[in-house]
C-alpha cells in the first residue's frame, strides 16, 4: 500500500469525491484508486496527454450503478 499526495486538491474537490464515493457505496480511497486504475488501463498512446483524455468525462446520463459496475469490471 502506498500513500499518494496530490497538490492542488482543495476542499471543493474533496467534497465532490466524498459525494461520488457515497453514491457508489464506497469510500474516497477506493473511488480514487478505481479512477486512477481505469484511467491508466484505458489510456491510448494516440490521445493527447491531458487529464480529460486520461480519465475521460462521464456523461451526465450515466447513472451511478452503471459506472460502479464498469469500474469493478476493471
Amino acid at each position: 500500500m502506498a500513500t499518494l499526495s496530490i497538490d492542488g486538491i482543495d476542499e471543493k474537490i474533496i467534497t465532490q469525491l466524498q459525494i461520488k464515493a457515497k453514491q457508489f457505496n464506497t469510500n474516497i480511497n477506493e473511488l480514487v484508486t478505481q479512477f486512477i486504475s481505469h484511467g491508466l488501463n484505458n489510456y491510448h498512446e494516440t490521445n493527447s496527454p491531458n487529464i480529460n483524455s486520461l480519465f475521460g468525462l462521464i456523461p451526465s446520463s450515466t447513472d451511478g450503478m452503471e459506472f460502479q459496475n464498469a469500474m469493478r469490471e476493471e
